[in-house]
């Protein structure tokens, strides 16, 4: 299964029989079509698989359901949007691959398949994509913080026993 985020997409034309204008559907970035920027399609959904499925169809579909979820996740939608058709991804955000594997359930047995999936980097946590704005010593301020109220006390309990 091809699993890339980088294919090429096909404008649909409309009915002047020129292609509608590419935007990239990554939250914050306000790119379009034009000076040299290239634009990716973002798989969409695939459709309900229908009973008797194979095991390979099985897998194959779960992994594109996988990449579908992870790639909205990482522009900033919902992993289960409606709006999924004709998104697509700027040439100039990073990419990263991940390794998933995949289950499902195929004539009472669990199977699992690993693939490789070709991502936009995701702006989480431990990303310096979006770097924090909030302290980095919340920690060390709580703890001399408490230092200082152990202090304050003993020192209001000594000075009350001298008089």
């Amino acid at each position: 299964m091809r699993s890339d985020l980088v294919t090429p997409s096909k404008a649909k034309k409309n009915k002047s029989g020129m292609s509608g204008a590419k935007q990239c559907s990554k939250v914050g970035c306000t790119n379009v079509e034009g000076d040299g920027i290239q634009f990716n399609r973002i798989p969409p959904a695939p459709p309900d698989l229908p009973d008797g499925a194979s095991q390979d169809r099985k897998l194959t579909h779960r992994a594109k359901r996988e990449l579908h979820a992870e790639m909205m996740e990482r522009i900033g939608r919902s992993r289960r949007g409606d709006d999924t058709k004709g998104l697509r991804i700027c040439n100039c955000h990073p990419t990263e691959t991940i390794h998933r594997r995949v289950y499902v359930e195929h004539d009472g047995m669990m199977i699992s398949k690993a693939f490789d999936f070709t991502v936009v980097v995701g702006a989480g946590v431990a990303s310096n994509i979006n770097p924090s704005q909030a302290s980095k010593g919340v920690g060390k301020d709580r703890l001399v913080q408490q230092q200082l109220n152990r202090l304050r006390n003993g020192f209001f309990t000594l000075s009350g026993s001298i008089t």
